[in-house]
């Protein structure tokens, strides 16, 4: 029934507020109910009405009109906060699985806002509070986190902005489709070889190897290039001489890489997904050329960060 009941309501949502990258916070969209604390309120006021017409007591009915005028001011007041407010999409989310990447949009509008809440459905639990900002004077980029459950490409849910300001009496919310895709990548783990290689790593660099020979074919120093990761940087040596030197895998000068998916050691989808985005990520920072082979791709070698994100993207769509 629940199911049933929340299909409904994304059909109807579906046409009363489309996807868009940039929205318009109005009537058309912004919807206003009593919350607990609210209704509470109301039986209060209706009960010192109830009281004050069985005494006939006009103190006690005037106290009862103040109360339902400032619950209805309050009704007022929490639609403005609101009321004409622009959301536009700056950025959509990308990120690793079981990690929180972030959805950037910008916000703009003619009023100060207060105590306004940002969160990607389902997962309440991760968002962004908007405390108090002036939006008359700037325009506001927020990150709104979004927990990475699952990889894959996503349709992203709904953005809801709630709001209870200033009493608590009302929930003011809206519910909008920015009309773009989550990008989940899949979690990176190294395979087993490639950590004892990197362990073997830390021990040259701590004196415990005397030879990079006897780690097979880990690396060779060279002279430190400006604009390097500093993750290549041989700071053993660097505490010896003070000679800044940079290290990489022997393998990684003989030519060419190919990320095979058929020779990853694991055996089931997620876990050969999972090693060759960790490798893609270490050869991309050893700033080696590479390919990948997937089952129904091949990407043929090559370096860089757009490369990079080419490959964690064919990853993420398989």
């Amino acid at each position: 029934m629940k199911a049933y009941i929340n299909k409904r309501m994304l059909n109807w949502l579906k046409h009363r507020i489309p996807p868009n990258a940039h929205h318009q916070l109005s009537s058309n969209n912004v919807f206003i109910f009593p919350s607990g604390f609210g209704f509470a309120y109301l039986t209060m006021v209706l009960v010192i009405f109830l009281l004050g017409t069985n005494y006939q007591n006009n103190i006690i009915l005037m106290f009862s009109f103040l109360l339902a005028s400032l619950f209805v001011t309050t009704m007022l007041f929490s639609f403005q906060n609101l009321n004409g407010m622009s959301i536009k999409l700056i950025k959509a989310p990308t990120g690793f699985a079981k990690q929180v990447s972030y959805l950037v949009i910008e916000l703009s509008g003619q009023n100060a806002r207060q105590y306004i809440q940002f969160h990607v459905e389902p997962a309440i639990q991760h968002s962004f509070m908007l405390t108090s900002e002036n939006l008359n004077e700037n325009n506001v980029k927020i990150q709104v986190p979004i927990l990475n459950t699952r990889r894959g490409v996503h349709q992203l849910s709904r953005l809801r902005i709630r709001s209870t300001f200033p009493l608590g009496l009302f929930n003011t919310w809206t519910r909008l489709d920015l009309g773009c895709e989550h990008m989940v990548y899949p979690e990176p783990k190294l395979p087993m070889l490639w950590q004892q290689r990197q362990y073997q790593q830390e021990l040259v660099e701590q004196g415990q190897v005397n030879t990079a020979n006897q780690m097979g074919d880990f690396y060779q120093l060279e002279n430190y290039q400006v604009g390097q990761s500093l993750s290549l940087v041989a700071w053993k040596q660097l505490a010896k001489s003070q000679q800044w030197l940079s290290k990489g895998h022997a393998s990684a000068v003989t030519g060419d890489v190919w990320l095979d998916f058929q020779q990853m050691s694991a055996h089931d989808l997620e876990a050969k997904l999972s090693q060759l985005c960790a490798l893609v990520i270490e050869y991309s920072q050893l700033q080696q050329s590479f390919g990948l082979k997937l089952p129904h791709l091949e990407i043929e070698p090559s370096s860089g960060e757009k490369h990079q994100i080419k490959c964690l993207q064919a990853l993420a769509s398989m």
